[in-house]
């Protein structure tokens, strides 16, 4: 059983596939980031697929496609929810497949933490932008989502008061970790909240480990 859902802990029986969607220039692409569960399952059994959201089915297909190259059938795909038109896409891609759905309808749904700054996986992460260097580690750069200005997330952000809390949660953010540090937080401390947090920071930023969180709020 293969997720792709981070926030889900792999098990004995479930096996982790971190897929991202990374911009690249005007687009976005798919990329694999750790191939490893895929060699999981030998060649010639079937596998089932648990995501939370499905929007197009680019992702699945993809993914899909990958184990199919390994001779891996999907039997199942297992969500919380999807689009009907991401729906049709899988059923026409893989004939037959098994879909099981929480939300019994077809519904659009977007990841809340993307507009929350410093969570784990929150953002979109870009090919433009390779991780900062830290004498505590990589930190990972991902765009924040205010910047998508289409489909849902261009919907929540058009109310201001939306918008207003996101931006203010980056500065708040900043100052309560220079607090709880008794000095100015940098990039090179961001490990410190986590192994899996990323900073939210913008195309046209230019950031090495010594930068203020502040200063790319």
């Amino acid at each position: 059983m293969l997720t792709l859902d981070p926030l889900l802990p792999p098990s004995d029986v479930i096996q982790l596939l971190r897929v991202s969607r990374v911009r690249h220039s005007d687009s976005w692409r798919i990329t694999l980031s750790d191939e490893r569960a895929l060699h999981a399952l030998p060649p010639g059994t079937g596998a089932c697929v648990l995501e939370d959201a499905v929007a197009t089915g680019a992702t699945l297909k993809q993914v899909c496609a990958l184990l199919a190259v390994r001779q891996v059938v999907v039997k199942r795909i297992v969500v919380c929810a999807s689009t009907s038109p991401a729906r049709r896409a899988i059923a026409e891609s893989i004939p037959g497949v098994e879909w099981l759905q929480f939300m019994p309808h077809g519904s659009a749904a977007i990841h809340l933490r993307d507009a929350c700054p410093y969570l784990p996986f929150s953002g979109r992460p870009s090919a433009a932008h390779t991780p900062v260097s830290t004498a505590n580690g990589p930190v990972a750069i991902r765009i924040p989502s205010v910047t998508i200005d289409r489909a849902m997330w261009g919907e929540a952000f058009s109310d201001y008061r939306v918008l207003a809390a996101t931006i203010h949660a980056r500065s708040e953010i900043s100052v309560r970790f220079s607090a709880a540090l008794g000095r100015e937080a940098i990039v090179s401390d961001l490990p410190m909240l986590g192994r899996d947090i990323a900073l939210p920071a913008y195309p046209g930023h230019e950031l090495t480990a010594s930068t203020p969180l502040a200063s790319i709020c």
